[in-house]
């Protein structure tokens, strides 16, 4: 029999949630460990920022980037442990971090340390240059561009994420963002939610974290994947550290092409996609694109068992 090509991916921000990661925290010495590692490296209490805090606290960006990092990246350990391992990789925005340390690009340290610094650069960048984000539900990329040109001169508004068939988000400007909201309305959107996000990230509002991160990631080690990694910007596999560096660079003000990289990933052989970390957002936009493929996630100790019996069973 055929061996089944798994993906793992990680999810972004977005998918947290006050409690995220407990039941792996109570039950596994390894995951506890990690916490405490990410506790005494930033001076932070993250058991408190996941636990205990309210959604206020976790929506912060600098706490909700560093929470949902090593939510994940716990997440995975579980997984690894349980002798179930990838064949290829990615992860949406900051899912890409988790994503190159299960690789082995880049250290669990040093990832730790860049999430960090991202997520205080982005809150920083947002509140010097506020925005906003919105998801256009029903819309595809042609009618989204044709908004897009109707708003031009009026603002910094772009596409941000291509997230799914019918699925895109928009970010920019606050009343730019709020134009293209009133058209795609006109145009038969179905829905358009607005994202509870502190600014406007993947557009050039975030240059400003761009620029300050930059130099952070130069300064870090990097070295070739050890398991296939899509990357965001491309939505293709790199491999080169010097690459990886700048698409996580350009990363922060380009559009994540999440829908071309799962394409790629199953035009690549992949049977079976495991969502590694809180909630199910990336389960869902992968279900909108390809259909009836085995799409699993792993978030607790429940999550975890229905996985692990389909995966051994199939």
């Amino acid at each position: 029999m055929k061996k089944k090509r798994i993906a793992f991916v990680f999810p972004g921000q977005g998918s947290q949630y006050p409690g995220m990661g407990k039941d792996f925290y109570q039950k596994y010495p390894q995951v506890k460990r990690i916490f405490e590692k990410a506790n005494e490296e930033l001076n932070i209490d993250l058991t408190r920022i996941c636990f205990e805090g309210g959604k206020e606290l976790l929506e912060s960006t600098a706490n909700t980037q560093i929470a949902v990092f090593v939510v994940s990246f716990a997440s995975f350990e579980v997984l690894r442990n349980e002798g179930v391992n990838p064949d290829v990789l990615g992860g949406h925005s900051l899912g890409e971090y988790t994503a190159l340390v299960v690789s082995g690009s880049l250290d669990f340290l040093d990832g730790l340390r860049l999430v960090y610094k991202r997520g205080e650069f982005m809150e920083e960048a947002a509140q010097k240059r506020p925005g906003s984000m919105v998801a256009i539900i029903g819309l595809d990329k042609e009618e989204i561009a044709k908004i897009l040109r109707k708003v031009e001169g009026l603002g910094i508004v772009v596409a941000a994420n291509f997230n799914c068939p019918g699925q895109i988000v928009i970010s920019g400007e606050i009343e730019t963002v709020e134009r293209v909201r009133e058209l795609a309305g006109k145009a038969g959107a179905r829905k358009v939610i607005p994202l509870k996000v502190m600014g406007a990230f993947h557009s050039l509002l975030m240059k400003e974290a761009q620029m300050r991160l930059k130099k952070e990631i130069e300064k870090t080690n990097f070295k070739v994947p050890r398991i296939p990694f899509i990357a965001n910007v491309n939505a293709n596999f790199i491999e080169e550290p010097q690459e990886i560096k700048e698409s996580l660079i350009r990363q922060i003000v380009s559009p994540v092409l999440w829908e071309d990289s799962i394409r790629k990933m199953a035009e690549w052989g992949v049977d079976a996609f495991v969502e590694v970390g809180p909630g199910k957002v990336l389960s869902g936009l992968i279900r909108r694109t390809l259909g009836q493929k085995l799409i699993l996630n792993i978030e607790d100790q429940k999550s975890l068992c229905k996985s692990l019996k389909i995966l051994r069973e199939t």
